[in-house]
């Protein structure tokens, strides 16, 4: 009788074991796939629409001598890398194409590409942590049966 549950523990360690090893080794690779999905936008306070329509046409006219960013707002912080951004919440002026800008509103946040290599180290750390003690655990009641 007392076997069995010995068993159903050994089970359930080594099964622990692989799925945080299975975490430990997925968590970077996951983080840079989704990496690859990011879009690398300049966060901006928006004018008015008014002062933005008045901005364009001064461009238009070649009167325009500041960034292409200053035409729709005011630029706040570097660039960032962001990540399950909606195409919808984003400016694509057709004076620059490549530029992207993000409309800042309040209280809203994205998500970041840098907090998921963030994430994804501690992920790593904690379940390695968690595989080695799941493993040792599986192993030592392994050599107990074995004895």
């Amino acid at each position: 009788m007392t076997k069995h549950p010995l068993r159903l523990i050994r089970a359930l360690l080594f099964s622990l074991f692989a799925l945080s090893l299975l975490v430990a080794l997925a968590a970077f690779p996951t983080a840079y796939l989704i990496d690859q999905g990011a879009v690398q936008a300049q966060p901006v306070r928006l004018w008015d629409q008014p002062l933005i329509d008045f901005n364009k046409w001064q461009f238009e006219e070649g009167d325009w001598d500041e960034a292409i960013v200053s035409i729709y707002g005011a630029p706040e912080g570097e660039p960032l890398r962001l990540v399950f951004v909606d195409e919808a919440k984003l400016l694509r002026p057709a004076e620059d194409p490549s530029l992207v800008l993000l409309p800042k509103a309040e209280g809203e946040h994205f998500l970041q590409a840098q907090t998921l290599f963030f994430f994804a180290r501690y992920a790593t750390l904690a379940a390695g942590v968690a595989a080695l003690l799941f493993g040792g655990g599986f192993f030592v009641l392994r050599r107990r049966r074995s004895q």
